[in-house]
C-alpha cells in the first residue's frame, strides 16, 4: 500500500510540479527509507513514530541538513495525502526540527574561473573533428555564462536556444525565465547548433549521444573533470552556479535581476549570495585601507 502511494506522489512531483529528476529521486528514496524504518502503513503513523525516527537519525549522527530534507519529504508527502483523503491529519504537525546552520554557498574565485577557461583553449574548439571535447568545453562555459541548474542544462532543447538568450521553459517549480548570452558564448552556441542540426537533427535535446536528455550525473561528472584538470581549488560542480551569482553581485548587479536569472521564487533564496559579496568587500577594504593593519 505504501509503495503505491509513494509511486503516485513521485509521478505528481515529476509531471505536475515539474521537479527535477534529482529532486524527485531524492524524495522517492527518502520515502522508501521511511517505509522500511516504520514497517507499517503510513496512515497509522503517529507523532511518536516520527520522533523515534529523529532519535535514530541523531544516533546515526546524520547532518541536520539531511534530517531536514528527509522530514521535508515526509511533510510534503503527507500534505499530498491529506488533499487526496488518504488520511485526515499529519503526524508531523508538531515536529520540531534540529537547527540547521547556515552555510555560505561555495563559489570559485574569479582567478580560478579564468584559469579554467585558459586551460580549455576555446580558440581550438572544433565540433566537426573533435565533438566530444568541444561539446564538453561548451557545456562548461554555458554553465558559468547562464548559472542554470544542472537539471536545466541536462534537459536543454534546441528550441530553447536563441541568438542572444536562452529560454528556460520549465525550471524548478515549472517557472520559465530568459537568460541573456554574452557575445562569445552566443557565437559558439551558434556554431554548435549549425553542426548539430546538420549532423544530428533526429531529436530535440541539444546535447549529442542520446535521443533522451543526458543525466545530471553526466553533467556533474563532466564539470568535475574539467575543474580537476584545470587545478581549480573547489571541484563541486554546483559551485559554478554559485560563482555565476556571486561574481555578478560583486560586479554591482542588482539583487532582483540576479534572482530572476537564477530562477529563484523569492529574493530570500538569493540574498545568501550577498554575504559572499560583503566578505569580498571586507577583504578588499582590509587590503587597501591604510589603517587596516
Amino acid at each position: 500500500m505504501n509503495k503505491d502511494k509513494i509511486e503516485q506522489f513521485s509521478d505528481y512531483l515529476h509531471l505536475e510540479k515539474r521537479y527535477s529528476q534529482h529532486t524527485v529521486r531524492a524524495y522517492y528514496l527518502d520515502l522508501k527509507q521511511f517505509d522500511a524504518f516504520f514497517n507499517k502503513p503510513f496512515e497509522k503513523l503517529v507523532l511518536f513514530d516520527v520522533r523515534l525516527f529523529l532519535a535514530d537519525a541523531a544516533q546515526r549522527k546524520l547532518k541536520p541538513s539531511s534530517i531536514h530534507r528527509k522530514i521535508a519529504s515526509l511533510r510534503s508527502f503527507f500534505a499530498y495525502g491529506m488533499r487526496h483523503a488518504w488520511w485526515k491529519s499529519s503526524p508531523l504537525a508538531y515536529v520540531s526540527l534540529p537547527s540547521k546552520p547556515k552555510r555560505l554557498p561555495r563559489a570559485l574565485g574569479i582567478q580560478d574561473v579564468f584559469q579554467t577557461f585558459e586551460s580549455l583553449d576555446y580558440e581550438n574548439i572544433d565540433f566537426e573533428h573533435n565533438l566530444k571535447e568541444s561539446q564538453a568545453k561548451l557545456i562548461f562555459e554555458l554553465f558559468y555564462a547562464t548559472g542554470m541548474r544542472c537539471a536545466e542544462l541536462a534537459e536543454l532543447q534546441i528550441r530553447h536556444v536563441h541568438s542572444d538568450y536562452i529560454h528556460v521553459e520549465q525550471g524548478k517549480g515549472g517557472k520559465s525565465r530568459i537568460i541573456p548570452l554574452y557575445a562569445g558564448i552566443a557565437e559558439r552556441m551558434k556554431k554548435f547548433l549549425q553542426w548539430r542540426i546538420k549532423h544530428a537533427s533526429y531529436h530535440q535535446f541539444i546535447w549529442v549521444f542520446s535521443i533522451h536528455p543526458v543525466s545530471t550525473r553526466w553533467i556533474y561528472a563532466l564539470i568535475s573533470n574539467i575543474l580537476k584538470q584545470s587545478g581549480a581549488n573547489k571541484t563541486n560542480p554546483h559551485a559554478i552556479r554559485h560563482s555565476f551569482a556571486t561574481h555578478l553581485l560583486n560586479q554591482g548587479a542588482n539583487l532582483n535581476a540576479v534572482s530572476k536569472l537564477l530562477g529563484h521564487s523569492s529574493l530570500a533564496s538569493t540574498q545568501i549570495y550577498t554575504s559572499n559579496s560583503i566578505e569580498n568587500l571586507k577583504k578588499i577594504h582590509k587590503q587597501a585601507h591604510p589603517k587596516s593593519e
